[in-house]
């Protein structure tokens, strides 16, 4: 792709705050809207698996038919449309069958915009990745208002509406995005020869990517749950998600001087390491709000640095022409099947044994990710993600 002259920054950040609102209403909440709804805890993880397992395979299809065809935009434009219509049917039918198909389908067509747009974004910025922190902080902003917003209201009957509500702005937002931003539609990339991804930097990234959200599954799917049944109010539940996505956001800020300074692989071992400390104390000091907060803050690391870093490396390891098939993947391994092994897991652990022991799994998750780090990392050279 040649870049274009000014990339639309407005416009892809109005995407990232409304795409992350929908994220900041459905990954805290939906779980308790399901609650309400009378499911039990290992069934919430299993209908939140049906939502994250859309994601395994319809990004990386619907990338490899952008890449194809050079239709990313299109791709996103009619994706993100049919993900808004299939939410909507949700809450219009009841039973166990009806909400995993349902979730399911939402989550296939819900996954496939975010990657392709990453792509789009890297691409348009050229040799100035330390720009992209700037343009996904609009994604972190609309996480914080929506969370603030849906706990304030204190009503998870409202969680169905106030998701399509978001989802309706993420769809409207790839609208506006005129300036031609699609990535190279060669004839290299409609060859019958495989993509070229499979390096071992690629492959360094996806496995630590796959670790890292298995961790954050139990997060994902069970905190909102985790805290309400302690007793935590819902104004500060959505606070202490806040402050997770505020430290994010911070991080995002200060990523391009820090990047400057440390190695890749240096960032991604900061990110394990902070999630075996992370989910530590979430597991053990659940009580303790002063530890919960400084739990929270170390979502800098956990996902802050960790998928800033990644989706650079992404970029950087394989051929421009397969950018948004390679993010897809990533999206896919990472979010889709790690996101779905860590809330399946997570949920029958809970049952199996006590709530704690879902957050025990997430931190052996992240040390085992930190040793992938330590074992694979130092063998692969990387540019660096701020520079």
């Amino acid at each position: 792709m040649s870049a274009p002259e000014r990339l639309p920054t407005g416009s892809l950040t109005a995407f990232y705050f409304c795409y992350f609102a929908s994220v900041g209403v459905a990954v805290p909440y939906l779980p308790a809207w399901l609650a309400a709804r009378g499911r039990g805890i290992e069934t919430i993880g299993w209908l939140i698996a049906c939502l994250t397992i859309g994601r395994i395979v319809a990004p990386v299809l619907s990338a490899r038919l952008a890449d194809l065809r050079g239709q990313h935009l299109l791709v996103v434009r009619v994706a993100s449309a049919l993900a808004l219509v299939a939410f909507t049917l949700l809450p219009l039918g009841e039973g166990l069958l009806w909400e995993a198909i349902i979730l399911t389908i939402f989550g296939c067509l819900w996954s496939v915009s975010l990657p392709l747009v990453e792509s789009i974004t890297l691409a348009g910025l050229a040799d100035r990745p330390e720009r992209y922190t700037r343009i996904r902080l609009g994604g972190s902003f609309g996480f914080i208002a929506a969370v603030m917003a849906t706990g304030a209201i204190q009503d998870v009957a409202q969680v169905p509406l106030l998701l399509a509500m978001t989802l309706a702005g993420a769809f409207l937002s790839t609208l506006l995005l005129r300036v031609p931003v699609t990535l190279p539609h060669t004839a290299a990339a409609t060859t019958d020869r495989p993509p070229r991804l499979l390096n071992r930097r690629y492959l360094m990234v996806l496995a630590v990517s796959v670790l890292m959200q298995i961790a954050h599954g139990p997060y994902y799917g069970f905190f909102t749950v985790y805290l309400k049944d302690l007793g935590y109010p819902s104004p500060l539940v959505a606070t202490l998600w806040s402050v997770g996505v505020m430290a994010e956001v911070a991080l995002f800020l200060a990523l391009p001087r820090l990047a400057r300074r440390l190695a890749p692989e240096t960032l991604l071992a900061i990110g394990a390491g902070g999630g075996v400390l992370r989910w530590w104390l979430i597991a053990s000091f659940p009580t303790e709000p002063v530890l919960l907060v400084l739990a929270q803050l170390l979502h800098a690391a956990t996902f802050g640095v960790h998928h800033a870093t990644a989706v650079v490396l992404v970029h950087h390891s394989v051929p421009r022409r397969h950018a948004g098939l390679a993010q897809a993947l990533y999206s896919s391994l990472s979010f889709g099947l790690g996101g779905a092994v860590g809330t399946v897991s997570g949920g029958w652990l809970w049952e199996a044994w006590q709530p704690a022991a879902a957050f025990h799994l997430a931190a052996v998750a992240s040390i085992a990710a930190l040793m992938v780090v330590l074992l694979a990392g130092g063998r692969t050279a990387a540019p660096r993600p701020g520079s």
